[in-house]
């Protein structure tokens, strides 16, 4: 294919003249898309239908990615342990859940991030569980990767940072689909008192809860029952899931 513009239209993309989807170079499986299918360790299938319907197709998640709201993120401030407060209750059943972010590459302003996951699957008295995932920051994009979930979530509501350690105070995660949302806070009963009306006028502004279906499609976790892991318990957890 030979003939080429001389001009492109405005707001599309080239190669050698042929126009591509928005974003379509760099938006990768595992590194901006949608991880494929099979890929060990991974669930198959989004909680989300509509991504699952759309993830085999090139660029339409990094053009979609892109309508939602995408704060620059200082990884110094985001790293660490973070507390789930809420979830959205027909895609998660976690119990206890904790997710933490470290920062493991840092290469010319792009991030590589390691994530770890804590959570009891059956109940607050279940044994603990423990997944991994990854993380990357590029170019002012965010995609976490869990093992939950083959397609990568964003950073779209940060709060504001600690004035004593300077790091953020909650975060917000979701999808273009936005569904899943996972909400996350460094301290529970300090969220309570501070930051929860903060938070939801933000998932308002952010088009990720409205007045259609309200606090309907998020659900605040439960910690009044959560005791902390110890060795011992740990190990009668583990053989109760075995052997009953």
């Amino acid at each position: 294919m030979k003939f080429r513009l001389k001009k492109p239209f405005d707001g599309m993309n080239f190669i050698e003249g042929i126009p591509i989807l928005p974003g379509m170079t760099g938006n990768l499986p595992g590194a901006g898309a949608c991880l494929p299918k099979g890929s060990p360790l991974i669930r198959d299938r989004s909680p989300s239908f509509f991504q699952n319907i759309l993830r085999n197709i090139p660029g339409v998640q990094d053009y979609l990615v892109g309508m939602l709201p995408s704060p620059k993120v200082d990884v110094k401030a985001l790293e660490g342990r973070y507390m789930w407060v809420l979830d959205t209750p027909s895609a998660s059943n976690r119990y206890c859940p904790t997710t933490e972010f470290q920062v493991k590459a840092d290469i010319e302003k792009s991030y590589g991030l390691t994530v770890q996951e804590k959570f009891r699957p059956n109940g607050e008295d279940s044994g603990e569980k423990v997944g991994f995932g990854y993380g990357i920051i590029h170019k002012d994009k965010t995609y976490i990767y869990i093992q939950d979930d083959p397609c990568p979530y964003q950073i779209v509501i940060m709060g504001p940072r600690n004035q004593r350690t300077g790091q953020y105070e909650y975060l917000v995660l979701s999808n273009w689909a936005r569904y899943p949302i996972i909400g996350l806070a460094r301290d529970i009963r300090h969220f309570y008192k501070h930051y929860k009306d903060e938070m939801e006028n933000k998932l308002e502004s952010a088009g990720l809860i409205n007045d259609v279906t309200g606090n309907s499609n998020i659900r605040y976790v439960d910690w009044s029952k959560c005791k902390k892991a110890t060795p011992l318990s740990y190990v009668q957890n583990v053989l109760t899931d075995l052997f009953g």
